[in-house]
């Protein structure tokens, strides 16, 4: 008997149930109803799924909307991904959207673009670099940076002029060690050692060892704990 896992490639427009496969690619316009479990998921094109998504590596360029949970050892987002319930991964990385809304629960992020995430973002490392507007309930991790863009490999994005973005994250609670923040609004920031660089708006920060506040930012309390 056969046990080989077969890849699948979807280029049309279509339906199916889910499944176990090796490689998933598509490249059209497709709906899965049920449980997909493969090594890689890769979504140029769009892909509304109903229930779990279980993979080794997890890429999307185009758009994907799950109403379960995803987990993937190594998630790339430089289109939008929408998930419904949680997020677990080693490694989410890329120039796009992610929104979540429950948790992401990941060792390392380190993405260029937005997150909307109405519940908890904990990880070891977190690197936002801002393009729109992000929203997020709380995150913890050891060393967090959260700031305006960084150059980006896209040729297009050089012609837009920053006047017209919202680079800027806003957010509940913000806990680490080492936090380094700018175009923030946050209600509670608590650490170790902060930097809080211009364009922040912040309601209390409490801290252990060191704090630096750049005089752009406008900080209500600041408490040493």
């Amino acid at each position: 008997m056969d046990n080989k896992l077969h890849s699948i490639n979807l280029d049309g427009v279509g339906s199916s149930g889910g499944g176990k496969f090796e490689d998933i690619n598509i490249s059209g316009v497709y709906s899965l109803k049920g449980d997909i479990i493969c090594n890689k998921l890769d979504v140029s094109g769009v892909l509304k799924n109903s229930k779990n998504i279980q993979c080794e590596e997890f890429k999307v360029s185009g758009v994907l909307k799950s109403s379960e949970s995803l987990k993937a050892q190594d998630i790339n987002v430089s289109g939008v991904a929408t998930i419904e319930k949680n997020i677990k991964s080693h490694k989410i990385s890329g120039e796009g959207c992610i929104k979540v809304k429950e948790d992401i629960e990941s060792e390392k992020i380190d993405l260029q673009g937005n997150i909307i995430c109405d519940g908890l973002i904990n990880c070891e490392d977190f690197y936002l670099f801002t393009e729109g507007e992000s929203r997020i309930g709380e995150i913890g991790a050891t060393n967090i940076e959260i700031c305006g863009e960084k150059k980006s490999k896209n040729i297009f994005k050089i012609f837009i002029p920053k006047r017209i973005k919202n680079n800027h994250a806003y957010i509940k609670v913000i806990e680490g060690d080492n936090i380094k923040l700018s175009n923030c609004d946050v209600d509670i920031v608590r650490g170790k050692n902060i930097v809080i660089g211009e364009n922040c708006k912040i309601n209390k920060v409490e801290y252990s060892e060191s704090i630096d506040i750049n005089e752009l930012s406008k900080i209500d309390n600041v408490d040493k704990i």
